[in-house]
Order: C-alpha cells, then sequence, then structure tokens
C-alpha cells in the first residue's frame, strides 16, 4: 500500500535557479512476506526530477515513510496544481507494482502582456 502526503506547510519552494521544488512524504506499507526493493517514477509533469534515490527498500511487514523531493523547470509548471502520479516498480521478479495520485503544485501562472 502506498499513501503520498504532501508537505501542507510550504506548497511549493522556488530554487535559486528559478525551478520549483514540492516535498512529500510516501508511506509504504509492506504486507508481503519478503523484502522488497522498488524503482520510483513520476509521471503526469514534463520533466519532473526526484532530487534523491529512486530505490526504495522495504523488508517483509515493515511500514515505512520515505521523504522525496520533486523538482520541475518553472517554464514546465503551466498550471497552479497539476495531478502526477507515484509508481513504483518492484526490482525483483514478483512484478509488483504500487502506484498513487497525488498534485504538484506552482505559482500562479502569469498573463501574458499583449
Amino acid at each position: 500500500t502506498l499513501d503520498i502526503k504532501k508537505d501542507r506547510q510550504q506548497l511549493y519552494t522556488e530554487q535559486r535557479d528559478g525551478s520549483i521544488e514540492n516535498t512529500y512524504v510516501l508511506k509504504l506499507i509492506n504486507k508481503e512476506h519478503s523484502s522488497h526493493t522498488f524503482d520510483l517514477t513520476v509521471l503526469g509533469l514534463e520533466g519532473v526530477r526526484i532530487i534523491g534515490s529512486t530505490q526504495l527498500n522495504i523488508t517483509a511487514g515493515e511500514v515505512k515513510e520515505f521523504p522525496v523531493r520533486l523538482r520541475a523547470e518553472k517554464e514546465a509548471v503551466k498550471l497552479t496544481v497539476t495531478a502526477i502520479q507515484f509508481f513504483l516498480q518492484a526490482t525483483d521478479s514478483s512484478g509488483l507494482t504500487v502506484e498513487s495520485d497525488s498534485r504538484f503544485i506552482g505559482p500562479m501562472p502569469r498573463k501574458q502582456e499583449q
């Protein structure tokens, strides 16, 4: 099971290079009788990058939280709220996948001057 918690204290952070960063906590519950390593990917926002490790390790029966930071170029963040999906794929032969929806928050888009 995968539960995503968006940092509600700070909706987004604008980095020095102008990129936009969001932080999350992924709560992963391994109901299996074996340990797994998952590869993490994020879909739904062009060019979004995971800052830090993209591999999550969890032992059998464990409940574990993983802090995750996502960063996107300001030009790619066209909406204030963009729907994204976190996708976990087990690296072993189990074929186990887990996904969960969330959102990427950015600044209010500026109107183009005419």
